[in-house]
């Protein structure tokens, strides 16, 4: 078992980074979440990604950057 019982305190939210709909409808769906429940938000991991293989440059540029500062930011706007 782990030790700080961190499992319970984790929510998977999938969403496409690189669609600004789809990033504020997640943001908008934690940020509910965690009012009901009365705590805040003190991580947040983005494993988004895609390689050479699995794109043209737009489209990687889209999720591995974009995508990511898109997600950081969301909360902000």
């Amino acid at each position: 078992m782990d030790a700080l019982d961190l499992k319970s305190q984790m929510q998977m939210v999938q969403c496409d980074v690189s669609d600004a709909a789809s990033v504020s409808a997640a943001a908008k769906s934690v940020e509910a979440d965690l009012q009901i429940k009365g705590e805040r938000l003190y991580a947040l991991v983005n494993n988004a990604g895609i390689g050479p293989n699995q794109g043209d440059f737009n489209q990687i540029l889209s999720v591995n950057y974009e995508g990511v500062k898109l997600v950081s930011e969301e909360r902000n706007s």
